[in-house]
């Protein structure tokens, strides 16, 4: 599960509350406080495509689904100065893509819904791109890193 809530849905009280984890702000501190060792947090499990926020530093991701629509995976790629990512459609059938299209926007995926893209072109075309993810980043992208220093010391 996720330490951010990436819609409305997800913050608490929300339809997905369930989808950020219990202790997400007691985590996002202990992340926080080894800042700048950790500046990357990859979660998935949300389903929805590539998307991040960067919340005191740390860049929280969130992955898309490989087993459902938007049927994607991402490869990452770490420097000591970048990251790098890039998002490619599972390599099946664009059927099988389609299907997964389908069972996303109504039956069995009627659950999945969020709130702000009620059934209908309108709501389907919003759920679609939610899904997908932001343009812009949803394909490919990078962010800058902080360089860390490492101090290896040792004691006798």
């Amino acid at each position: 599960h996720n330490f951010v809530p990436w819609c409305d849905d997800d913050k608490p009280g929300g339809k997905f509350a369930k989808f950020v984890v219990d202790n997400a702000k007691d985590a996002m501190k202990i992340f926080e406080k080894y800042y700048p060792s950790v500046q990357v947090v990859i979660s998935g499990h949300r389903h929805i495509g590539l998307r991040y926020k960067t919340i005191n530093g740390i860049n929280y991701f969130v992955c898309p689904a490989l087993v459902s629509y938007p049927n994607k995976y991402t490869i990452f790629t770490i420097t000591p100065t970048k990251l790098t990512w890039e998002t490619k459609w599972a390599p099946v059938a664009d059927t099988i893509i389609e299907i997964a299209k389908k069972n996303l926007l109504g039956k069995p995926g009627e659950w999945w819904r969020p709130s702000f893209a009620p059934p209908g072109p309108e709501g389907d075309k919003k759920m679609l791109e939610f899904f997908l993810g932001p343009k812009g980043i949803r394909d490919k992208g990078s962010i800058t890193l902080k360089p860390v220093t490492v101090t290896v010391g040792f004691k006798y």
